[in-house]
């Protein structure tokens, strides 16, 4: 086919497609301007071909496809079926509506002539134009060239059998040099990015020898899965023991796989990953060829061991692979964000490395000693400064780098929850979305991501120690480029950053300056230091994975700190941007309600500080910005959806909700949406019973006036509150008081079909589940597996629902435990 490329027609390009299967049996056999057999094949078949109602034509040409199937199958001869071919095409235009804004499309061509309208792409409106590079038809050369007759000087004319000679020695010597190159693929899931960092490193290492691809689990196309060689997962899990938004669907891809292969029941599916991860292990001795075991894997999981279901979605995509029959190149690793994650990633995928390489080339191809260590140079990254005054707006480079449709809301109001006297603070923030009403559309129980803005003051701090060398200052528009080294060979734009920024937008708005750098950058600023004695200092915190985690812990130092600290370090822009990670959302749960304020979002937020055991003080970013921010400002941010956390279908099912601190964010959501529901007389409703914690009463009870007046209301059916420090009082907490309700909770939950909601930190969330089990068995005289399998079945149902969040008051009473537990493991090793 003809080749259009930058205003260059190329009329001899190879093009290959595939055997559809209705394109031999419609088209091919039964069109009445082809083979025409429609009929022919309706009277072999008996059927009635004198009256149209039979639909005699629908039937032959159903077989007729049945038959090309069957019969190219039989022979092993590759073919698709048109419902494959309209998945994939769909999944290739979300990936192009992502990334490029649209995709042209002929509906005529890729809409199948069979089943149409059982297809998904039938239903899809699109839009048929032009877009350079393409591929054309075109007329047959020899129909159209005028041979230059009064040329003396052509040259020899070569035979059709000497061209497919050197055609078939050419292929010969490019086949031999891509069967040395095994495919590899990389998939990531992640919140953060951290996942896709580490996947990018991964990536970095193994394209030295291997065809690597490297996909966000969210765009892989899962039809490829039987045909892969040789397959690394890196992901990280949610509070919840749940996969990553962006691994979501491999996560129900591979519950399917395995459903099918042991044809299990459809009474048997599960609709909840907790459920699909609590099923048993298949037998692995049984003897039938599996669909992964020509796949050869290793997953690497990301986590924080504060979580009581840590990185448990990189054990339930090891445990499926290895059910589906694929083999380990590597055992299971798993990176604790508390402890020595970036360490043990190294050892992974070095080792990872060296095994691939012994496995499929027979020994170690390449050195990789400095593999993680040297990930920048002049070489590969450059800052150019481009003529133009202003640069793009932090709306649309937030959109760019975190593939979402950022939205401007104006902070409209903060209120202060808790008194002066408490030693603490929780803000509510109203933020207007106006600017943008269709793409801030909510639900009760969804979240909204912010993303925060350091400090001025901490970035002019790091600016004093960055060598522009002249270049450009901080304020001028500048472009993050790549040197392209497998393709054109060219500079080219950086796809990971803004299409332009300025360096201090970029240390602001975009990279993260507040949290401690991690070993591979304390390695990269040693080399940087121009005195002996940072020089040293730098390179035991990066090498002594214990003394780094207890300099982490103790100081906590954000990046403008080590720089005042090890002030001969001098900094490159470039080493910045790439070795730093991007600033991340913070996610917080809405408290609004979109009937009574569809506008309005609402946010509970706790204000985090909290003391270092080295007598400093650590601030929350976004919390603190927030709780500073002048009124009327514009906050960056998107709605992230919760599906789980929504209330019931059905509005008559009672709900039992658990909410201490400001785990009582969502429910404000739900109370005040049920208020509105009663002024308007709009739907019956079922009860809902509230339980809420806090220190202190007359410090610390947030909402107390709402929620006292929700419950004259009927709004609640009960509030219960407990107070874990109030004078002259026992300490309570909220699994004590549903303790205490332990047989009128039961009844609720096993013979009403009650929804049980329960959002706060990780130790409040187990120790509430633990009380559940409790109650089970003391009021339902269960058993241990009875009662954990209730939990378990209410959950399938999507009865029991966990929003467990990070660390906020408690952050530094959470972590230190967990460093404890962490630094004992690493003595034992």
């Amino acid at each position: 086919m003809l080749f259009d490329c930058g205003g260059i027609e190329f009329p001899a390009c190879p093009f290959n497609g595939w055997y559809m299967s209705t394109e031999i049996g419609c088209r091919n056999l039964c069109d009445p301007n082809r083979y025409n057999l429609t009929e022919t094949i309706a009277s072999h078949m008996k059927l009635d071909t004198t009256s149209q109602v039979t639909l005699w034509r629908d039937r032959a040409m159903l077989e007729v496809n049945k038959a090309v199937l069957y019969s190219f199958q039989k022979v092993n001869a590759t073919i698709v079926d048109h419902h494959t071919a309209s998945e994939s095409f769909m999944k290739h235009l979300e990936n192009e509506q992502k990334y490029r804004g649209g995709c042209p499309t002929d509906w005529v061509w890729v809409v199948p002539p069979l089943s149409s309208s059982l297809t998904s792409i039938f239903h899809q409106e699109t839009v048929n134009y032009s877009l350079k590079p393409s591929y054309e038809y075109q007329l047959d050369a020899w129909k159209t060239f005028e041979w230059n007759k009064q040329s003396h000087n052509d040259k020899k004319k070569k035979t059709f059998k000497e061209i497919a000679k050197a055609v078939k020695f050419s292929a010969k010597l490019m086949g031999n040099a891509l069967s040395k190159r095994i495919k590899c693929t990389i998939l990531f899931a992640s919140e953060t990015g951290r996942s896709e960092r580490f996947a990018g490193l991964l990536g970095d290492l193994f394209k030295t020898i291997f065809d690597v691809k490297f996909i966000c689990m969210d765009d892989y196309d899962t039809s490829n899965m039987e045909h892969e060689t040789l397959l690394f997962v890196i992901t990280s899990t949610s509070g919840n023991g749940d996969p990553p938004e962006n691994g979501r669907k491999f996560a129900e891809f591979l519950y399917e796989k395995k459903r099918e292969f042991f044809a299990e029941p459809l009474s048997t599916k599960r609709s909840s990953f907790l459920r699909m991860d609590s099923e048993e292990a298949r037998n692995q001795n049984e003897e039938r060829v599996r669909p992964f075991s020509n796949i050869s894997f290793s997953v690497f999981g990301l986590g924080s061991s504060a979580y009581p279901k840590f990185c448990n979605y990189a054990k339930y995509i090891h445990r499926l692979f290895r059910e589906l029959g694929a083999e380990e190149v590597l055992e299971l690793v798993l990176g604790d964000e508390l402890g020595g994650q970036e360490k043990e990633f190294g050892i992974w995928a070095k080792r990872a490395f060296r095994t691939a390489c012994r496995t499929f080339y027979s020994a170690d191809e390449a050195n990789i000693s400095d593999a993680f260590t040297q990930n920048w140079s002049k070489s590969r990254s450059r800052l150019r400064k481009l003529d133009i005054s202003e640069p793009i707006s932090i709306k649309d480079g937030l959109s760019y780098i975190s593939r979402k449709t950022i939205v401007r809301c104006k902070l409209m109001n903060r209120t202060q929850l808790q008194h002066k006297d408490s030693g603490r603070q929780t803000i509510l923030i109203e933020l207007d979305s106006t600017e943008n009403p269709a793409e801030a559309v909510y639900q009760p129980g969804d979240h909204i991501a912010i993303y925060p803005e350091n400090s001025p003051e901490a970035v002019s701090q790091v600016l004093e120690f960055v060598k522009c060398d002249g270049d450009f200052s901080a304020d001028d528009v500048i472009q993050m480029e790549r040197f392209e080294e497998e393709e054109s060979k060219k500079w080219v734009p950086d796809e990971r950053f803004p299409i332009n920024f300025t360096l201090r937008i970029a240390l602001q708005r975009y990279m993260d300056i507040s949290s401690p750098p991690s070993q591979l950058m304390l390695k990269q600023l040693a080399g940087l230091s121009k005195d002996e004695k940072d020089q040293n200092y730098l390179i035991e915190l990066s090498e002594d994975e214990r003394k780094y985690e207890e300099w982490k812990y103790t100081f906590c130092q954000t990046l403008p700190l080590l720089l005042k600290q090890c002030p001969s370090v001098k900094l490159p822009p470039i080493v910045l941007l790439t070795q730093l990670p991007f600033l991340q959302p913070r996610f917080y749960s809405i408290s609004s309600s979109p009937l009574s304020s569809p506008t309005r979002i609402d946010c509970t937020i706790a204000v985090v500080d909290y003391q270092l055991p080295n007598g400093g003080l650590r601030k929350g970013v976004c919390s603190n910005w927030l709780n500073t921010l002048p009124l009327g400002s514009s906050i960056p941010c998107y709605v992230r959806a919760e599906p789980n956390f929504r209330l019931p279908d059905n509005p008559k099912l009672p709900i039992i909700v658990v909410g201490p601190g400001t785990g009582l964010a969502p429910f404000r959501s739900f109370w005040r949406e049920r208020l509105y529901n009663m002024k308007s007389g709009r739907m019956e409703m079922g009860e809902m019973h509230l339980y809420f914690g806090c220190r202190r009463k007359e410090y610390d009870y947030i909402y107390r006036e709402e929620l006292e007046r929700c419950h004259d209301l009927g709004v609640l059916n009960s509030l219960r509150v407990a107070f874990s420090r109030e004078p002259n009082q026992p300490k309570t907490y909220v699994q004590d008081l549903l303790e205490r309700d332990g047989k009128s909770l039961y009844e609720l939950l096993t013979k009403h079909n009650a929804h049980f909601y329960v959002c706060g930190d990780v130790s409040m969330a187990a120790n509430v589940s633990t009380t559940l089990q409790i109650i089970l068995k003391k009021v339902g005289g269960m058993s241990n597996d009875e009662a954990s399998n209730f939990l378990l079945e209410i959950g399938d149902s999507n009865r029991f629902h966990q929003d467990i969040f990070g660390l906020t008051f408690k952050a530094g009473e959470i972590t230190e435990k967990v460093r404890m537990n962490k630094l004992k493991s690493m003595e034992k090793l």
